[in-house]
């Protein structure tokens, strides 16, 4: 057997000869291998980094643009409890689809506490292990209001927001409504700054519309809450959607998102994001390269080799837990078409619940109204029949629908 060669190390030992060249191509074979991984690895909507209808990327380009630093929180909210000024400072979480632990809860709560900034755009009641303990209860139902915008459909509502320094006229989607409770902590103050119109219901009898069962508005669908003593101030709004790229090409929700940082954030300071409340268990693989690139400068670039390699590994698992989130039950924020339901649902609810979900599938708003460009919209022609016809689907067919849903590739 050959005997390995050595070179001579400076205090005369010798060490073996590291082989340039095969690192040279591992790293370089990294590299690629990490790119084309990027590229194969989905994001699923709510990221900062995405270009999807409910993504954020025009949330951040507005935050950045008002001269605002941006962070996003993958990991928990518990981070909030180390942040050194709290009062320049807002936490902002949009549509959380995991429930806060109590722990988590409470680190929110305190950091309002201690002074920190709050902006809580929920619309299915997920987030109110923490707003229950500020005084505020999300409803979690639609609310049905005339005010619905009629370019589009009865899901994009019309709501005015009175901020200190002037109202606006906002569009949410598919929002829901909020109660001031009674038992609010000592030293803060609620104020109502956001109505429906007296010609809104919310969901009370599981059918589909406006019916007999339903409560008839106004209600209150955004709350300011300040704390006396420590200065912390807080926006809970019922819509997650209001910030999400497709609502922020409203000219009005862009001039709402300046005016609530201008409040909020009056001296400047950091926003942070909390991508950890999503159904997905936080950030893709790509968020995070792209969060990493964002920030990096000129000394660290010499750890790219390394982070290339690293990258790869990354891929690699990234691939291997998307394959297993496509094999899990399609969840689209709080629609499961194959979830029980109680008291069970018309057979038109389940198609409006299907269409929903299909949509978003395909990266779309909505569905077209046109049967025609709906089949054409839909690549699977079973499920786009049965989205396009008059009637709603049979409920022996339920399961086929869900299973073409399952598969639906955009």
């Amino acid at each position: 057997m050959k005997r390995p060669r050595f070179a001579r190390a400076p205090g005369g030992g010798r060490f073996p000869r590291v082989p340039w060249a095969a690192l040279a191509v591992a790293v370089a074979l990294a590299a690629v291998v990490s790119t084309l991984a990027l590229s194969l690895v989905p994001t699923s909507g709510r990221t900062p980094y995405g270009d999807g209808w409910d993504d954020l990327s025009e949330f951040r380009s507005v935050v950045q643009g008002e001269q605002y630093a941006f962070g996003t929180v993958y990991a928990s909210p518990l981070l909030l409890k180390d942040v050194p000024d709290p009062s320049r400072t807002l936490y902002v979480v949009a549509g959380a689809e995991r429930s806060y632990s109590e722990e988590e809860a409470l680190a929110v709560v305190d950091f309002f506490l201690r002074g920190g900034r709050l902006l809580v755009l929920e619309d299915t009641g997920s987030a109110n292990q923490v707003s229950l303990r500020l005084g505020v209860q999300f409803d979690g139902v639609r609310l049905w209001d005339s005010a619905f915008d009629g370019t589009r459909d009865t899901a994009y509502v019309r709501v005015q927001i009175r901020l200190e320094k002037g109202a606006h006229d906002i569009l949410t989607n598919l929002p829901t409504s909020l109660r001031v409770l009674e038992r609010a902590p000592a030293g803060v103050r609620l104020d109502t700054i956001g109505e429906s119109t007296r010609h809104s219901y919310i969901e009370q009898d599981g059918a589909e519309g406006i019916t007999e069962g339903d409560l008839p508005g106004p209600f209150a669908v955004a709350v300011v809450l300040e704390h006396e003593a420590s200065g912390g101030r807080a926006l809970f709004l019922g819509d997650s959607h209001v910030i999400a790229n497709a609502l922020l090409l409203e000219s009005s929700n862009r001039r709402f998102v300046a005016g609530v940082l201008s409040e909020l954030l009056p001296s400047g300071g950091t926003v942070l994001l909390d991508a950890s409340r999503l159904s997905h268990g936080g950030a893709g693989l790509r968020e995070l390269v792209a969060s990493a690139v964002a920030s990096v400068r000129w000394p660290v670039l010499g750890l790219v080799p390394v982070g290339a390699a690293l990258v790869a590994l990354a891929a690699f698992a990234g691939l291997r837990r998307t394959q297993a989130a496509r094999d899990a039950p399609l969840f689209d924020h709080r629609f499961a078409p194959d979830a029980p339901r109680n008291p069970p649902e018309s057979p038109s609810a389940f198609r409006d619940r299907l269409a929903r979900a299909a949509a978003a599938k395909l990266g779309l708003p909505r569905l077209p109204d046109d049967p025609e460009t709906l089949r054409a919209a839909v690549p699977d022609p079973a499920l786009a029949r049965a989205l396009a016809a008059p009637e709603a689907p049979a409920r022996e067919t339920w399961p086929d629908l869900v299973d073409r849903l399952r598969r639906l590739r955009g």
